[in-house]
C-alpha cells in the first residue's frame, strides 16, 4: 500500500507540471446575460493509476494504468439530454502473475431529462474486459438520477444489469454476466475549489463456464477521492485535478474464492462547450467500471 500512495504522489505531482504548461481547453461560450437554452457539451479526462490484486490473500502483483475518458452531448429548452460516453484503459503488470488485470473499454449512450432538482436518464452500452487469457464482452443496461441537495451537496443513484456470452476467453463464459448491480454516490463542496466525492456499488450475478452457469459471483466496491479546481477557474469548473482510493471485493460463493483490489488513481478532467448546471459534477452519474469487473471475474477469480 506504501508503495502505491509513493508511486501515485509522484503521478500527481508530474500531472500538475504538465497541466501548468498546457493550454486552457475549456471555454465560457456564454454571455452571462444571455440565458443558455440549448447547445453542445463534452467532457475529456484522462487517470494514471496503481493497484494491488490479492488472490485468497495472496498478492498476485502491481500493475500501472491509464485511462482515457469522454463524453458528449446534447440538450434543449426542455431540459431533455442526449449524451455518448467512452472509456479505454490499457494496464501494464510489473510480473508474470499480474495478468493485464483491468485492461479494457467502455461506450454507452445515455438519454433522460431533468426536472428543477432532480437529472433521470437511462442508458446502455457495451463494455469489456482483457486478460492475458483473452477477452469477455457484454452488454448493460439501467436507470440513474442525479439529486442536488443544497448548492453544495449533490447525490446519485443507478440500478443496472449487466449480460452477454461474448468473448475469446473460455467462450467468453467465465466472467460476470446476469448481474444486477446498484450504485450510489455523493459529492460535497468543502471550499470553493474543492469537493470530497465518495461512492459505493454491490453488483450480484452469476460466472464461470459451467453449465448450467448457476455459480453466483459478486463485486463490492467503495471509492473515495478529492476533486481540485484551480483559483481562478471555478467558474468554468475546468480544469478538474482528481485522486480517488478505490478498495474492490470480489467473491465466488461455490468455490469459496475471493480477491481484493485496492487502487489509487490520479488524473485530469476538462469540459467544453454549453454544460447544463443539471448535467454538471455529481449530478452526471459515473458509470460502473464493469471492464474492471470482467477482467477480475473471468481471471484470477475464476
Amino acid at each position: 500500500m506504501l508503495n502505491i500512495i509513493k508511486q501515485s504522489a509522484i503521478l500527481s505531482i508530474a500531472l500538475a507540471t504538465s497541466v501548468s504548461i498546457s493550454p486552457v481547453f475549456a471555454a465560457d461560450l456564454n454571455s452571462e446575460n444571455v440565458p443558455v437554452t440549448s447547445g453542445f457539451y463534452g467532457g475529456i479526462g484522462i487517470e494514471v493509476g496503481r493497484n494491488e490484486l490479492l488472490d485468497n490473500g495472496s498478492t498476485e502483483g502491481f500493475s500501472g494504468s491509464q485511462t482515457l475518458s469522454g463524453h458528449v452531448g446534447f440538450f434543449n429548452e426542455s431540459n431533455h439530454f442526449f449524451e455518448l460516453d467512452g472509456r479505454l484503459k490499457q494496464a501494464g503488470q510489473d510480473n508474470s502473475s499480474n495478468d493485464d488485470l483491468s485492461s479494457g473499454y467502455l461506450f454507452a449512450a445515455r438519454i433522460g431529462q431533468a426536472f428543477d432538482q432532480v437529472s433521470a436518464e437511462i442508458f446502455g452500452g457495451f463494455t469489456g474486459g482483457r486478460t492475458d487469457e483473452g477477452s469477455t464482452e457484454r452488454w448493460f443496461a439501467g436507470v440513474g438520477l442525479g439529486y442536488e441537495v443544497t448548492e453544495q451537496i449533490a447525490l446519485t443513484g443507478l440500478v443496472g444489469y449487466l449480460d452477454g456470452t461474448k468473448g475469446t476467453d473460455d467462450d467468453g463464459l467465465d466472467g460476470f454476466s446476469e448481474m444486477w448491480h446498484a450504485s450510489v454516490g455523493v459529492q460535497a463542496s468543502l471550499t470553493s475549489n474543492l469537493d470530497f466525492v465518495a461512492g459505493y456499488t454491490f453488483g450480484h450475478g452469476v460466472m464461470d463456464d459451467d453449465n448450467p452457469r448457476d455459480e453466483g459471483g459478486t463485486v463490492s466496491e467503495f471509492s473515495v477521492g478529492l476533486d481540485f479546481v484551480p483559483p481562478g477557474y471555478e467558474d468554468r469548473e475546468s480544469p478538474v485535478f482528481t485522486l480517488r482510493y478505490t478498495n474492490s471485493r470480489y467473491e465466488q460463493h461455490v468455490e469459496n474464492d475471493a480477491a481484493d483490489e485496492e487502487r489509487i488513481d490520479v488524473g485530469i478532467k476538462f469540459a467544453f462547450g454549453q454544460t447544463p448546471e443539471f448535467r454538471k459534477k455529481a449530478l452526471r452519474p459515473i458509470l460502473p467500471r464493469y471492464e474492471n469487473w470482467l477482467a477480475v471475474s473471468a481471471g484470477v477469480l475464476e
